[in-house]
């Protein structure tokens, strides 16, 4: 395999994580089947659900399909994927009282801490992503730049 594929690849399991994700941790009694969430907030959590299959199903689609300028698709489903996986990084800054806890907002957060930091698993996990859709950018752009 090419390196212009692995890094294909890397940013298609980048693109991919994020709506498969969304089904498992969303479309349960914790979120969209909560009885305590607002009709119109479940509204909104399964339209986003949605949108977010379609752009990344629309994005990986982009990233394979041939073209003579392949480079368009490549670099939009890196910006795609950046797109999904930044807002994990301050968009519970953004909203007083938002939270990335799912449990029950009495308990103590279970979390661990670094330097007064907690570490929330969603924070890593975007994290990481960002890492691995760097990555696939870049070796996409070393392929492309040997053939």
């Amino acid at each position: 395999m090419s390196r212009a594929n692995v890094g294909k690849a890397i940013l298609t399991f980048a693109i991919a994580a994020f709506p498969i994700g969304g089904v498992l941790a969303d479309w349960n009694k914790t979120h969209l089947f909560n009885p305590a969430w607002h009709p119109h907030a479940k509204y909104h959590g399964l339209s986003m659900l949605l949108i977010v299959i379609c752009v990344s199903t629309i994005a990986i689609w982009l990233l394979w399909r041939r073209s003579l300028e392949s480079e368009v698709g490549i670099r939009v489903g890196a910006l795609i994927s950046l797109t999904l996986w930044t807002p994990f990084l301050y968009a519970v800054h953004l909203v007083p009282g938002a939270s990335l806890w799912v449990g029950d907002p009495a308990t103590p957060v279970p979390y661990p801490e670094v330097a007064g930091i907690t570490l929330y698993p969603q924070v890593v996990l975007a994290v990481v992503f960002l890492m691995l859709t760097a990555g696939g950018y870049g070796l996409t752009r070393l392929g492309n730049a040997g053939s």
